[in-house]
């Protein structure tokens, strides 16, 4: 079935599956959800956010996209070839100066344009788009500023109806209570997931617990972005869904790569889905629920940990916040 939503632009093949593996003795039996298995390009999760955003963009006849994006951002990148597909321009502001990776090889290839703030700061990168933004307006261009992850609320809304397809799932394998288990960067995918959730209205609020592993960012300050964002999609309502965030930045990536892909021959990019992993083997037995882990992709990023390109550090703060 095609990703399309409603006369939107269709990239992935959805629904992706979701089927139950043995991950070793560390993480047990789970079940996982292969969002890395959705047909365009490399895949991942942010193809969903990526189709959302460029509907929007195309209804309302955009012509440059801005977005700010590292340079192994998975989200730049598969946003570069969709945009190009449909003849939109994207112009990518990521932080730091010029360096090597898949990501931001495969968007300068795809035809954007990619500038480098200088600075090591990512909030950087949205100062300088929003500032390009501005000069492309002045001078009469229709633009658009994506930020980091395309977390905005109609980038989150690309996750609203994976919920949908993830509760037809559950019903069709006799699932009755789970929790899923997600890695959580700019709180789009992780948001839309919780609107989503809660617009199902036919389902109990207690049927899905949502556990978000913050890799990249401090769990307090993007629980908050999340709270927010998930409000904004579900009309200005705070979902009413059991969710909390954990903090996942101690793993010991590489070793958790290294198992899983020796094991069970399971590919975890170092930025997102080692570190989510790494703490849900530390926590497995915490889940009295079966637990469905949301594979979201990162496959250039873990081409680029086996070319020996360094993950962005993380903070070595652990902690929980529960909204």
């Amino acid at each position: 079935m095609s990703g399309a939503r409603a006369g939107g632009v269709g990239l992935g093949l959805f629904p992706t599956p979701l089927h139950h593996a043995d991950l070793g003795s560390r993480l047990g039996r789970l079940w996982l959800k292969r969002d890395d298995l959705n047909g365009y390009c490399w895949g991942g999760n942010k193809v969903r956010t990526v189709e959302a955003i460029l509907t929007d963009a195309l209804a309302a006849d955009v012509e440059v996209l801005v977005v700010a994006g590292g340079p192994s951002s998975n989200f730049a990148a598969l946003l570069a070839v969709a945009a190009a597909e449909h003849g939109v321009e994207v112009r990518q502001f990521s932080h730091g100066h010029p360096r090597g990776g898949a990501a931001i090889t495969l968007a300068e290839r795809a035809g954007a344009l990619i500038h480098y703030t200088g600075s090591p700061d990512k909030a950087s990168m949205e100062t300088a788009a929003l500032a390009e933004v501005e000069r492309l307006r002045a001078v009469g261009r229709r633009v658009r500023a994506v930020p980091r992850g395309g977390a905005t609320a109609v980038g989150a809304r690309g996750f609203v109806t994976a919920a949908a397809e993830l509760l037809a799932q559950l019903d069709e394998r006799g699932l009755d209570r789970v929790s899923v288990v997600l890695p959580l960067g700019s709180g789009g995918s992780t948001a839309g997931l919780l609107a989503g959730l809660a617009a199902a209205r036919s389902t109990r609020s207690d049927r899905v617990e949502v556990v978000a592993v913050a890799v990249t960012r401090d769990p307090a300050q993007v629980a908050g972005v999340v709270s927010e964002l998930a409000a904004e999609v579900a009309g200005g309502e705070t979902p009413a869904v059991d969710w909390r965030v954990v903090d996942g930045r101690q793993v010991d990536v590489p070793a958790t790569e290294a198992t899983l892909l020796r094991s069970v021959g399971l590919v975890a990019d170092p930025v997102y889905n080692a570190p989510a992993l790494g703490w849900l083997a530390a926590h497995r037995d915490d889940f009295s629920r079966p637990v469905v882990y949301w594979l979201t992709g990162g496959l250039l990023a873990a081409a680029d940990s086996l070319a020996g390109t360094p993950a962005p550090g993380r903070p070595d703060r652990a902690q929980e916040v529960r909204p």
